[in-house]
């Protein structure tokens, strides 16, 4: 889904630092909102990333993940399908 997933935003891939550095920066934002959270392993090959990939696992049932992702990210656009999140989140430039 990733990339593909948002309609209305340009989305780009992004280098290895560049995608570590969000990967960072996502985790971060995440710390004390939700109880457990992990990005799948990279493979160490890849050069570019057009998208991350976050799983997380929340004990709340009242914890509404939109709200959540528009507080954090503040995204423009936000596309869900079933238990699937897609957003954009910031851009960095080339």
């Amino acid at each position: 889904m990733g990339e593909n997933a948002l309609k209305n935003v340009v989305t780009r891939c992004y280098a290895r630092d560049e995608y570590y550095l969000l990967k960072e920066i996502i985790l971060n934002k995440l710390r004390g909102h939700i109880d457990q959270y992990d990005v799948p392993k990279e493979f160490l090959c890849k050069e570019s990333f057009g998208d991350l990939d976050v799983l997380i696992v929340y004990s709340t049932s009242s914890l509404n993940i939109r709200n959540l992702i528009e507080e954090l990210f503040h995204p423009t656009e936000i596309c869900h399908n079933g238990d699937v999140y897609s957003f954009d989140f910031e851009k960095i430039s080339n």
